[in-house]
């Protein structure tokens, strides 16, 4: 479709599984959240993109991320649930307590693996680039060892 200036209006890609709805996926530690919120409250509300959020979250307690990000965000944000399909301009945000990875646009959930250090950031990141290549891009979000806001930018390139 053409806007009376000429230029094409952008319109929402069809979810489906031919991987055609670019995956943004951005990962955080648990000092994460004000970068979701910052990054969510200035996002646009017709990107076309589809956003996962992955936190390393407390495995003992329920999570209230997806509605703290909602609050601010222009776009719906929702909790992941299993075979979900990621949509244009939405956001998904990883459960507590769960490895998330991504097939043919849709979100799998699995209880996290028990012992040893947070992977959920990794193992999604992993997932995506295997899977999805070219149609995802991984941003980190690392926060400085004092705990506070004082982190940097990951890029991470998608593929092995």
């Amino acid at each position: 479709m053409i806007r009376r200036n000429g230029t094409p209006k952008k319109t929402k890609a069809v979810a489906s599984a031919d991987k055609s709805v670019l995956v943004i996926a951005i990962g955080a530690s648990a000092g994460g959240l004000e970068a979701f919120t910052q990054f969510l409250s200035r996002l646009p509300a017709d990107t076309g993109f589809g956003y996962v959020l992955v936190q390393h979250l407390d495995p003992t307690h329920e999570s209230i991320l997806a509605e703290l990000l909602a609050r601010g965000a222009h776009i719906p944000v929702l909790q992941a649930i299993d075979r979900q399909l990621v949509e244009p301009d939405h956001a998904y945000v990883i459960p507590p307590d769960t490895e998330m990875t991504m097939t043919d646009g849709h979100l799998r959930l699995a209880p996290r693996k028990i012992g040893g250090p947070a992977r959920s950031i990794d193992v999604f990141f992993r997932s995506i680039a295997d899977v999805h290549g070219s149609h995802s891009i991984g941003v980190g979000w690392r926060v400085g060892d004092r705990g506070d806001q004082s982190g940097r930018w990951d890029h991470l390139r998608p593929g092995p």
